[in-house]
C-alpha cells in the first residue's frame, strides 16, 4: 500500500454564470453559505505603480477579477471566476475524515446553477515518496534504446481512459517529481487526474441525479485506486 504524502483536490463548474460577480456574492450571503463553512472574502490586490486609483475605479475593476473565499477552518478555497463563467473548488490535505465538508460545500453551491452548468471537471492530485523504487510504466526496450534515459530528471506519462456509459473522459498523469539513479535520492511521484463529465445534454433533474455521483466519495476512492495500479507497476515486482 502507497500512502500519499497528500492529496489535493479541484472542482470545476463550466458555464456557472452569475450577471455579475457581486450576484454571486448575495446569493451567498442569502443562503447562509458564508456562514455555515466559514468562508471568507478576500481583499482583491491590484498589481502596478503610481497613485491609488478613486474608490469607485477600484470598485468598477473589482468586477473583472475573480472573487475568492477561503474557509480558516476547512482549509477550502472557492473561485468564481466571472470571466471564464466558471467555479472552482480547491481543497488541501484532502482525506476520508474531511471528505463530507467538502462535498457538502461543492452539493450546495453547485445547486445555485445546476440547469446551466454544462460539465463539471474534477482534478485530484497525490504525491507518493516511492524511496529506491522505480516505475516501470515506460516499456524497457524503448528505455534501453534511448541514451541516457536514466539520467532523465523528470518524465510524464498520460493516459486518457473514456468511459462513455458515464459520459466521463479521466486523464491520468503520472510525473515523477525528484530522485532517481542520478541523483541518489528517493523517487517522489505524482498522479494527477481530471475527470471530465459532460452534462450539456443532460435534464436538470439528471443533473442533480449526476453531481451525486460525481461528488460521491467513490469517485475519491475510484483515484486512490488507479494510484495503487499505477504505482504497483515497478521494479520491486
Amino acid at each position: 500500500m502507497f500512502e500519499p504524502l497528500n492529496i489535493k483536490a479541484t472542482y470545476v463548474a463550466i458555464n456557472y454564470n452569475f450577471t455579475n460577480p457581486l450576484e454571486f456574492a448575495e446569493k451567498l450571503e442569502s443562503k447562509n453559505i458564508l456562514n455555515k463553512y466559514g468562508l471568507k472574502l478576500q481583499e482583491a490586490k491590484f498589481a502596478g505603480q503610481g497613485p491609488v486609483p478613486p474608490p469607485q475605479v477600484i470598485s468598477d475593476l473589482r468586477m473583472f477579477v475573480p472573487f475568492i473565499y477561503i474557509s480558516e477552518d476547512t482549509s477550502i478555497e472557492v473561485i468564481y471566476s466571472q470571466n471564464e463563467f466558471k467555479l472552482y473548488i480547491n481543497k488541501q490535505d484532502l482525506n476520508h475524515d474531511n471528505y463530507s465538508d467538502y462535498y457538502s460545500l461543492a452539493h450546495d453551491i453547485l445547486d445555485f446553477k445546476l440547469s446551466d452548468i454544462s460539465a463539471i471537471g474534477i482534478n485530484y492530485s497525490a504525491e507518493f515518496n516511492l524511496g529506491k523504487t522505480k516505475l516501470n510504466l515506460i516499456n524497457s526496450d524503448a528505455v534501453n534504446a534511448i541514451k541516457d534515459f536514466n539520467r532523465n530528471k523528470t518524465f510524464e506519462f498520460v493516459l486518457p481512459i473514456e468511459y462513455k456509459e458515464r459520459d466521463l473522459l479521466a486523464t491520468y498523469r503520472i510525473k515523477k517529481l525528484s530522485g532517481g539513479d542520478e541523483a541518489h535520492d528517493n523517487r517522489v511521484y505524482e498522479v494527477k487526474v481530471n475527470y471530465h463529465f459532460d452534462l450539456s445534454k443532460m435534464s436538470t433533474a439528471d443533473k442533480a441525479k449526476k453531481v451525486e455521483e460525481i461528488l460521491s466519495v467513490e469517485i475519491y476512492d475510484e483515484f486512490l485506486e488507479k494510484c495503487q495500479q499505477f504505482l504497483s507497476v515497478n521494479n520491486e515486482e
